[in-house]
């Protein structure tokens, strides 16, 4: 689903010239990434959410990967208003935060472009015709 939003999105602020297709791979990247710690590390995992996942993930994303730092940050502030941690400053940062709210809002349907492809059937995806 965030994929989803964040693809549904993402042409309006290029097209608004605020983000380049590149601009738009980091948010994709950081779309994967964004919830990679919500249970904790992988040799640690614990039962639910912890609060802190944004910033853990952001650290991982800047001492193992040779992303863009950018990538850390939109992680760091996917949260948003949500959370006392990071607020998103930047338009990137404004695109992966805005994607999250929508796919996490229950009443908002992210559409996926059909026809739906075999890995994403019985996942209660609304197609596009």
């Amino acid at each position: 689903m965030l994929g989803t939003a964040l693809e549904r999105l993402a042409p309006t602020y290029v097209g608004q010239e605020r983000l380049t297709g590149y601009d738009i791979d980091c948010a994709r990247a950081a779309v994967i990434l964004h919830d990679q710690r919500k249970n904790g590390s992988p040799e640690t995992p614990q039962a639910g959410a912890t609060d802190d996942h944004d910033l853990r993930m952001a650290r991982v994303i800047r001492r193992e990967s040779t992303l863009p730092r950018r990538v850390a940050r939109a992680v760091e502030t996917h949260m948003g208003a949500w959370y006392a941690g990071p607020r998103p400053l930047s338009d990137l940062e404004d695109l992966v935060h805005t994607a999250d709210m929508m796919a996490s809002t229950e009443t908002i349907t992210c559409a996926v472009d059909g026809p739906l492809p075999e890995e994403l059937a019985g996942r209660d995806l609304q197609v596009v015709e």
